[in-house]
């Protein structure tokens, strides 16, 4: 038989050669729906075909593993929000990344109110003994000691996006220099009568920034470890407990200033909440290793 043609009996009937078909071609099939042949192309060499059907079954395994991971997250999720009582608090409590955020939250709040409360006292005892301040207005110095908080925790939120260096979560590296120089503070404080009033302000505007640029940082940590499921419960139970240790603190500082205590020495209770604080995060994220490791580009 010829080119185009095939034999049957005596008779021959012509037959259209088939075109080459595009297999990445748009193909409309009997039902009207288009479809697209997945078929690689005759005219692209076979290694090329092979490399991108190996790199398709890699994209296509880890779609398969994040879909598989987002499947048991879900999971997770509505396991832990069936718990309740003594089983959903062995849940929230269950990560140590969680309890050390925790207990740094606790430590920080210990001091934090407190301080506010009875900071003026501090500045009209040091004033009467200096014959008045820097500022020339005892008001406007507790002020500027409150208000400076605002500046300290917008830099402690944009240093804690390079602080961790690509070890530690940035927030628990701000949070902890944070507690030290709040610490610190705390020690010396009952020294204050001995400061000018020059130096006072300058502790004063220190101890300000630090007392409370690390109370966002805190929170984002416990956010962060927070059991999945019971995210809400676990910050709500959190913030709750920190807010009732602020009552302890400010009424007994309050009533030592009231019996006749100065209020440095006072006010040096304060640095059992730092020292509780710096000891369990430390624990946790050890600053030291910072020294030696990698940094982030």
């Amino acid at each position: 038989s010829e080119s185009g043609q095939v034999l049957e009996g005596n008779d021959a009937r012509p037959v259209p050669e088939e075109k080459e078909k595009n297999p990445s071609a748009v193909v409309v099939n009997e039902e009207g729906y288009k479809e697209v042949e997945l078929c690689p192309r005759a005219s692209e060499p076979k290694h090329s075909i092979e490399k991108e059907r190996s790199a398709s079954n890699v994209n296509c395994e880890d779609l398969n593993n994040q879909n598989n991971n987002t499947s048991k997250l879900q999971k997770k999720d509505e396991t832990n929000q069936n718990l309740h009582g003594v089983q959903a608090l062995k849940a929230i409590t269950k990560s140590s990344q969680f309890r050390a955020a925790a207990i740094g939250y606790f430590g920080h709040m210990w001091e934090l109110y407190a301080f506010w409360a009875h900071v003026p006292s501090l500045i009209n005892s040091h004033s009467q003994a200096h014959g008045g301040t820097v500022l020339g207005n005892e008001s406007l110095t507790s002020f500027a000691t409150i208000a400076i908080g605002a500046v300290s925790c917008t830099v402690a939120g944009i240093w804690s996006l390079r602080a961790g260096r690509n070890i530690y979560p940035g927030s628990a590296v701000v949070a902890m220099v944070s507690l030290i120089i709040s610490l610190f503070c705390c020690l010396i404080v009952p020294s204050y009568q001995r400061m000018s009033q020059g130096v006072f302000l300058f502790f004063l505007l220190a101890w300000g920034s630090a007392v409370i640029a690390d109370s966002a940082q805190f929170s984002s940590l416990a956010a962060m470890y927070a059991c999945p499921g019971l995210v809400g419960t676990s910050l709500t139970l959190t913030t709750s407990i920190g807010f009732a240790i602020t009552i302890v603190s400010i009424q007994i500082v309050g009533a030592l200033i009231d019996n006749g205590w100065d209020p440095g020495h006072a006010l040096a209770l304060l640095s059992i909440g730092p020292a509780i604080g710096v000891f369990r995060t430390y624990h946790e994220w050890p600053l030291h290793r910072l020294l030696h490791g990698p940094s982030v580009g």
